[in-house]
């Protein structure tokens, strides 16, 4: 019996080389390809900034410009007359207070009225009601279920705006009996800022 052994079979195989030239002009056109994209994204990065810039040039000048308009509108003021500026304003100041304080005394009575009536809380009613023309002064006299309800009227009478100028207090609370039923009196009064003055 005849057997043929061939030897090309157990010779060691031919290694192919890592690098040929075929993979070596891949490496090379994908490196180029790179540094082209790199290349192109810095131009698309730059003309942003470009842009961007000239957006901050173009604000700049326009705040310039509005700045200049205002220059132009009010005269420039010079250090030496701020204490004279500052005097003038205190004056006007002062007159416009005492213009504020001519109309709140002007206030009619109706409006007084509207406050007192705007300030009802629960368990309180007022019994009488004093107005002093000549020397403005305003009283009043009621009762209350509780002493919390009389403070709690004065609270609110202190939110009207009729009586913002007007200082409130409690001159008297007096527990007493009326119909058999406990009670608190009490007397409110209050005098205007020309009559404190």
């Amino acid at each position: 019996m005849q057997q043929d052994i061939n030897l090309y079979k157990l010779l060691p195989k031919k290694q192919k080389p890592l690098f040929t030239w075929g993979r070596l002009g891949f490496i090379y056109i994908f490196f180029v390809f790179l540094i082209f994209l790199q290349f192109i994204f810095a131009i698309l990065e730059k003309n942003h900034l470009v842009k961007e810039h000239q957006q901050a040039e173009g604000k700049l000048e326009n705040t310039k410009q509005q700045f200049h308009k205002l220059i132009a509108q009010y005269p420039s003021i010079n250090t030496k007359n701020i204490q004279t500026i500052a005097n003038s304003m205190r004056e006007e100041l002062k007159n416009e207070l005492k213009i504020i304080q001519l109309l709140m005394q002007s206030s009619t009575f109706s409006a007084y009225f509207q406050g007192l009536a705007a300030a009802a809380v629960p368990n309180v009613w007022l019994t009488t009601i004093s107005f002093a023309a000549k020397e403005p002064h305003i009283v009043l006299q009621g009762n209350a279920l509780e002493a919390l309800s009389a403070q709690q009227y004065l609270d609110q009478l202190a939110r009207q705006s009729i009586f913002i100028n007007l200082p409130f207090k409690i001159n008297d609370l007096t527990q007493t009996t009326l119909n058999k039923s406990p009670v608190f009196t009490f007397n409110i009064s209050t005098k205007t800022q020309t009559q404190n003055e």
